[in-house]
């Protein structure tokens, strides 16, 4: 059963994969290029695609029969696809496909070999006449012979076919009574070597690439004159330092001939203005095109014949907020074919003038002028730091949010660093900061901006989340938080054309903000009022004992303990604990201490005497609590107790009450030599001898 599964299988298998390859055919495909134009690229240059999948040439590709197939290529400039011719193994053309037809249909298990054809597109160069009739020629443009290569050519309608990648040579039959004054080349590639002129010539030599169309304008004169036309131009600006990010200013340009001889009237003059990188501009006038730092203006040769009055160009410029300080060097020149200027490439009203070298800024010539602007760097810095709450209690958290601004003009381009060094009394929670800023985690907290801050332009927020210390004593946090940048670093290395000197060390700028946080005390205090014995009479003398507790949650802050006395006691000593500081009048106590912490109580015995005289009855007195810390049970805030005054005393006075007993100070001596031995009897069983009935009330209870 085994073996015949198995050869079933291997049947099955074998007719499934002749069932595959039936279905299947395969394609070669190869390049061929025409170079007779002086072309230079092989097939191999060229990628092949198949339905648009590259593919190598000379190889066996299996692909799906009976299914259109595209053959397309990747382009190479200056060729053009011409064909493709297929055949089979046979030797004959494929009947599916058709001339110019990049498709090709196989039949099942047929072999096509394709060949693409293409064809390198030959250059082309058309020449044009024109001549200067102003000393009484009167021979016109079709009177010269022009000539390529040293065959007649027609003027400005033909374009002739020129070997590629070889030297072409523009040139004209001299004719009697006229000077060849120069040539222009226009070539329609952009920045081609072809784009070039000659003067005083009437003869050029250009080499086209494959596919580059010229054109070659060629200029007689009947005449050589002996004071030309000569363009002079010159340059300015106010003279004044300029502010990278700051106003706007103008260069002024002004370009006058002053030569013996008018400009031609249909002569191309060009003004070119080439501003350094870092500056840019604003405005320009309505005959000026501007491509990046390059700004080209055509001007009337009318307006420049001899002895006119200048012709003025107004250009406003300003430098970017990120520019360095320096000095930055504005080039300007002018050209035309009367004059010509050594020069770089300068739009001559569509075409391109190619000289030798570069302008310069020197004597050499009064085509061109310089003008040196000096840009200075200036930027201020601000930050602000405020709170997320309105206050806080000791052992809370909250945050400062810090935000640091470049009002400009300048941009701040290194080292810009914010610092908030944390007061006694603040832990350090965390600090998040995004964007360019790398916070360190530790206080003093030290945040780098690693990026350059444009004018106007502020960081992201930078949070930095504290906690109060519990046993924070202060009414408030005061916090202050820094930035210092570099507005101009030294030694900046700018590309710039032409060439900008910076300046030597950079300028720092810096700035601060605080932020005063009030703290608020949540403390919750109670007074318990209590007195040494429940009766007296005139003359007697006992203890008001006045007991003041923090049940917290934070420490009290400036207690005031007060007692005012009814008319029937008057003072004769306080006795407060240590750390509290009490003064009194015959009639009132006032008690202070800077702080109660939590769960702590302070305890002070008020000495009074009953006056002679006093009513007899109930007498009731009451002693109060405040702070200046938030209280937010204020119903235990005072507390009364209760002594009956009688005609004669009941009970003998009690001495005051310490924590410490051998620390107490001892009261007075008071009364008549009558009730002495009672007194004493008195101090005896206050220490430990007599139990006292104490009458005492708290809050609205009577004892």
């Amino acid at each position: 059963d085994d073996e015949g599964d198995d050869e079933g299988d291997d049947e099955g298998d074998d007719e499934g994969d002749d069932g595959d390859e039936a279905c299947d055919a395969v394609l070669t495909l190869v390049k061929w290029p025409d170079n007779g134009d002086g072309g230079t690229l092989d097939g191999l240059d060229f990628q092949l695609l198949l339905d648009g999948v590259a593919v190598d040439q000379a190889t066996d590709l299996v692909v799906s029969a009976g299914v259109d197939h595209e053959v397309t290529e990747e382009p190479q400039p200056g060729y053009e696809f011409v064909d493709m011719l297929c055949t089979n193994e046979a030797q004959n053309v494929h009947s599916d496909q058709v001339d110019g037809d990049r498709l090709v249909t196989l039949s099942p298990g047929e072999h096509v070999y394709c060949a693409v054809i293409n064809d390198d597109i030959a250059p082309t160069i058309t020449v044009h006449k024109t001549v200067i009739n102003n000393n009484g020629g009167t021979t016109g443009n079709v009177d010269f012979q022009l000539t390529i290569n040293d065959e007649p050519a027609d003027q400005d309608v033909t374009a002739y076919d020129v070997m590629a990648n070889a030297e072409s040579i523009v040139s004209e039959v001299p004719f009697d009574g006229y000077t060849a004054t120069s040539v222009v080349c226009i070539s329609d590639v952009e920045g081609s070597p072809n784009n070039k002129s000659e003067s005083g010539t009437g003869t050029i030599s250009v080499t086209p690439a494959l596919a580059e169309n010229i054109d070659c304008t060629i200029t007689n004169d009947d005449n050589n004159p002996t004071d030309p036309a000569d363009l002079a131009i010159t340059k300015s600006d106010d003279g004044l330092v300029k502010v990278a990010g700051g106003e706007s200013f103008d260069y002024t340009i002004t370009v006058q001939n002053i030569g013996g001889s008018d400009l031609l009237d249909d002569a191309p003059v060009t003004v070119t203005d080439q501003l350094p990188s870092g500056l840019v501009y604003v405005a320009v006038p309505s005959n000026c095109t501007q491509a990046s730092q390059t700004l080209t203006c055509l001007v009337d040769a009318a307006d420049l014949d001899a002895g006119d009055e200048p012709v003025v160009i107004t250009v406003t410029v300003k430098a970017l907020a990120d520019a360095a300080s320096g000095t930055y060097t504005n080039i300007a020149f002018v050209d035309t074919p009367q004059d010509p200027t050594c020069q770089g490439a300068v739009d001559m009203q569509s075409a391109f003038y190619e000289q030798e070298c570069e302008p310069e800024c020197d004597d050499s010539t009064n085509n061109v002028a310089c003008e040196d602007t000096t840009i200075k760097r200036e930027a201020s810095l601000t930050i602000d730091k405020v709170d997320n709450v309105e206050a806080v209690s000791p052992g809370g958290e909250y945050s400062y949010l810090i935000t640091v601004t470049n009002p400009g003009p300048s941009t701040f381009v290194a080292d810009l660093v914010m610092t908030d060094d944390l007061p006694a009394g603040l832990q350090l929670v965390s600090v998040i900061a995004d964007g360019a800023w790398t916070c360190n985690d530790a206080d003093p907290v030290e945040c780098t901006y690693g990026a350059s801050l444009a004018a106007g332009a502020s960081a992201p927020t930078i949070t930095i989340a504290v906690k109060l210390d519990s046993t924070y004593i202060d009414d408030s946090v005061h916090n202050v938080a820094s930035a210092r940048a570099v507005v101009d670093p030294p030694g900046v290395d700018r590309d710039v054309l032409p060439a900008v000197t910076t300046s030597a060390p950079g300028t720092v700028v810096s700035a601060s903000d605080d932020e005063t946080t009030p703290v608020v005390r949540i403390a919750d205090l109670s007074i318990d009022k209590s007195v040494s014995q429940s009766s007296a009479s005139a003359g007697n003398q006992f203890n008001w004992s006045l007991a003041v507790t923090n049940h917290g949650p934070n420490t009290a802050t400036n207690v005031s303990i007060d007692d005012t006395l009814p008319a029937q006691f008057e003072v004769l000593g306080v006795f407060p604990p240590s750390g509290v500081t009490c003064t009194s009048t015959t009639s009132t106590v006032h008690c202070t201490t800077a702080t109660l912490v939590i769960d702590n109580t302070v305890t002070i015995q008020v000495q009074v005497r009953v006056v002679a005289g006093a009513a007899i009855g109930l007498v009731s007195n009451t002693g109060t609590v405040t702070a200046g810390s938030s209280d937010p049970v204020l119903s235990n805030n005072s507390d009364s107790a209760s002594v009956i005054i009688t005609a004669v005393a009941s009970e003998v006075p009690v001495p005051p009450v310490h924590g410490n007993l051998a620390a107490a100070p001892q009261l007075p001596r008071t009364g008549t030599s009558i009730d002495g031995p009672l007194r004493l009897a008195g101090l005896l069983c206050g220490a430990g001898l007599v139990s006292l009935v104490v009458a005492r009330r708290r809050r609205s209870a009577t004892a």
